[in-house]
């Protein structure tokens, strides 16, 4: 079976022509779930005990709710500005790759 899956042309395995997959509108303002990982949280505390340094009024670090099997929320466009380079190939990720999208009907 894996014989099979690794001699797959790229053709094969993107059959439908573009823009023929189902596609959702999806607004940056709206929210995903992701679950952190080590590295997502140690850049979290990384980021806040800058930001302590240069302004000592901020806070203890708040760590994001997260739900009984780790997912956290964060609107699309706060995630990408948090983790704005150090997400990309070959680096370790923040969070886990698979993310749930909060669909709003």
């Amino acid at each position: 079976m894996l014989d099979g899956l690794l001699k797959k042309t790229w053709k094969e395995w993107h059959a439908k022509p573009l823009g023929e997959n189902e596609m959702v509108d999806f607004n940056i303002n709206n929210y995903v779930w992701v679950k952190l990982t080590k590295r997502g949280w140690a850049i979290l505390e990384g980021r806040h005990d800058a930001l302590k340094s240069t302004l000592p009024s901020v806070g203890d670090f708040i760590s994001p709710k997260e739900d009984s099997e780790g997912w956290s929320k964060w609107q699309l466009w706060v995630l990408m500005s948090t983790f704005d380079g150090f997400v990309g190939m070959g680096m370790q990720e923040p969070f886990e790759t698979t993310i749930k999208i909060d669909v709003i009907q």
